[in-house]
């Protein structure tokens, strides 16, 4: 069954969000959507509030696809997930994504996921 993905960039913060729990083929297609249309931008954030269908060996896959995005200069991303395994894949993924320089976090709550950009977002700014 095909999962279906939103991408939105609202006050500099790129947002993906998924109507259920992505799987692997999904992800490589949101990550050439951002390659494609988001190269420039330096800040994301990852909803996967309904959950993430993928292996962890899945997840390395990704991570070492998802190197495009951060070959230019380093990416701050935030990832949100409140179930305890999701959360748990999720931050498997960000010490993957962390070994090319790109600065990731993990939260339970988007709000606080926001927060932590926002302070990235307030210091380029500056």
């Amino acid at each position: 069954m095909p999962h279906s993905f939103s991408i939105v960039r609202e006050t500099g913060i790129v947002a993906v969000s998924f109507d259920s729990a992505p799987d692997l083929a999904t992800l490589i297609e949101v990550a050439a959507a951002l390659i494609e249309g988001h190269g420039d931008d330096r800040v994301f954030l990852g909803n996967f509030s309904n959950g993430v269908a993928l292996e962890p060996t899945e997840l390395r896959e990704i991570a070492e696809g998802s190197k495009a995005l951060a070959e230019s200069r380093g990416r701050i991303v935030a990832l949100v997930a409140p179930e305890n395994l999701h959360y748990g894949l999720m931050r498997m993924f960000a010490v993957y994504r962390e070994q090319d320089g790109s600065e990731v976090a993990v939260f339970r709550e988007r709000a606080a996921a926001e927060q932590w950009l926002s302070g990235f977002l307030e210091s380029s700014a500056q």
